[in-house]
């Protein structure tokens, strides 16, 4: 949608636009049988929270391992660190943090390759996008949330960028930088199963709908033929 306005409004283009999503691959990010991944990890019957992307200030991931410090000790986090782990990076610092409130040993990570993010998002109760805004960054998708709902997990995301477009009425929508809105949301997912079902089933039925391959495909086919 801000693409559409920067064309529109403020480079005053003067043909129509169409917007046509990121698609998400259906056949690769799936309900499957988590059993097994989970206990190669040791989650047992942990409550899993996960988060997938880039580790950086603007995504807010320190947001996560504060509110895992407030939660029981279920509460567990899947960390997928993508080869930043060094001195002094933010990945660290996370560490770091998770350390000094006494709860590293409730911190899981991981570093896989794109094609096995998708077994180890089935491993999650709940995946989190909780990014903010600042002068230089503004989230325009966060592909990660249709890839989690493909996988029927549910999601909680922020109200930063386009978050809640992608998201809608399928997933946990918060306020940015709000530590409590994020705690508050997490536990009412382990606390309400029957609403991390509705959610689940709500996730794959907009991802399906609005960010499948194949709606990207039919977008693309219409705009072509348009234009032909």
């Amino acid at each position: 949608e801000d693409g559409q306005h920067i064309y529109r409004d403020l480079w005053r283009w003067p043909q129509p636009t169409q917007l046509v999503p990121l698609g998400t691959d259906l056949e690769l990010f799936r309900v499957r049988d988590a059993s097994p991944r989970r206990a190669e990890l040791g989650l047992g019957d942990a409550f899993v929270v996960g988060y997938f992307g880039r580790l950086i200030p603007e995504k807010n991931v320190h947001l996560i391992i504060e509110a895992l410090a407030r939660l029981p000790h279920r509460a567990k986090l899947l960390l997928d660190m993508f080869e930043n782990f060094s001195p002094g990076s933010y990945a660290a610092s996370l560490l770091t943090r998770a350390t000094a409130l006494g709860i590293r040993d409730r911190v899981v990570t991981i570093d896989v390759h794109h094609g096995q993010v998708p077994e180890h998002m089935a491993c999650c109760d709940a995946i989190v996008l909780p990014s903010t805004e600042t002068e230089t960054f503004k989230e325009q998708f966060g592909r990660v949330l249709p890839e989690a709902m493909a996988c029927g997990v549910p999601v909680v995301t922020t109200d930063a960028g386009s978050l809640r477009m992608v998201v809608g009425d399928a997933g946990l929508v918060i306020p940015r930088d709000s530590l409590d809105a994020l705690e508050a949301a997490l536990r009412s997912l382990m606390d309400d199963r029957a609403l991390c079902s509705r959610l689940s089933a709500k996730g794959l039925e907009r991802v399906r709908e609005f960010w499948s391959v194949d709606v990207q495909a039919e977008r693309l086919d219409g705009l072509f033929r348009s234009l032909l």
